[in-house]
């Protein structure tokens, strides 16, 4: 995701739609995300948790799903009308991404923007507990929450990656 590879068998994605991710920066979140779900084994699982003021589950994904082509596809086609709108409240879909039984193996964490809401130990927090998420965090286009997101990832083992908006990671 975003040029970040990483193994295991459940990936749960954490993905900002708020109102700063409208038009091109949507469209190549979309796109990144389709990429690596399509690219996921058929016997790996996925768990997208998008989030805004609120957060969004595709309706179809009250726990997770296998990556098998007809999930995949129905993912896809719920994710092409997805749009960007409200705010940047990410700790509500972390909490939504840890409540599983069976938990993340990795999760991937993007956002756009500042965020004010949370802090790297509420995270830890929740990560605490059994075997540790791996959390591989990305900064969109934005730093200014750079030190969060390198905070999040060193706590969990994860990786932290700048992504610039024009280019490629």
């Amino acid at each position: 995701f975003f040029g970040i590879t990483t193994t295991g068998r459940r990936f749960a994605y954490i993905v900002d739609i708020s109102g700063s991710m409208e038009g091109s920066r949507l469209e190549r979140a979309k796109e990144e995300l389709r990429k690596s779900i399509r690219g996921l084994p058929d016997y790996a699982k996925f768990l997208v948790v998008f989030y805004n003021s609120d957060v969004v589950v595709p309706p179809d994904q009250e726990t997770w799903q296998t990556a098998r082509t007809s999930n995949v596809r129905r993912f896809i086609r719920w994710l092409d009308k997805l749009i960007a709108e409200k705010g940047t409240q990410p700790f509500p879909a972390f909490s939504r991404g840890f409540a599983e039984q069976e938990r993340p193996d990795v999760i991937f964490f993007m956002t756009d923007g500042e965020i004010t809401s949370m802090r790297p130990d509420q995270v830890s927090a929740m990560n605490r507990g059994g075997l540790s998420t791996v959390i591989n965090t990305i900064a969109f286009g934005d730093k200014s929450s750079q030190d969060l997101l390198k905070q999040i990832a060193q706590d969990s083992g994860g990786v932290y990656r700048f992504v610039s908006v024009r280019g490629r990671p």
